[in-house]
């Protein structure tokens, strides 16, 4: 079977708690299934350093987790969804953990390189950010 083709395309997002109600979080709300199909398409690798070993899970897929590279934050900035093929990086726990309470020094290299392999699907998914904003995020 030939794997299907990825499109990236922008997706309006459409607030789940309307204005008036009380929440717990503003953290948007993320569709679990697009983060699986980001691991599985990133091969259950790591996108820091493929090498980085975690652990086999019960189904036995080698467990990764999910970073939102435009932070989910930062939502109200943007006009399209950031919860997007586009946007979501598969990482090991460890580089996950580095990426949200690392030094902005050890963080810099990474979130730079994760920008550079995915500014062209970022922008066709809507989400046309420069480096310099992008990096505003993590420091």
């Amino acid at each position: 079977a030939e794997a299907s083709e990825t499109t990236y395309e922008p997706v309006k997002y459409i607030s789940s708690h309307p204005e008036g109600k009380s929440v717990k979080t503003t953290r948007p709300a993320t569709n679990p299934s697009i983060g699986k199909e980001a691991i599985k398409n990133g091969r259950y690798k790591c996108a820091v350093d493929a090498s980085h070993l975690t652990f086999r899970k019960n189904d036995g897929t080698i467990y990764m987790e999910v970073h939102h590279l435009i932070p989910l934050e930062q939502q109200g900035a943007f006009e399209n969804k950031l919860d997007t093929k586009a946007n979501l990086v598969p990482v090991c726990p460890l580089c996950h953990k580095l990426i949200h309470y690392g030094c902005f020094f050890d963080k810099k290299p990474i979130i730079t390189r994760l920008y550079e392999e995915r500014k062209e699907q970022l922008k066709a998914s809507g989400l046309d950010i420069s480096l310099e904003k992008m990096l505003s995020f993590y420091e």
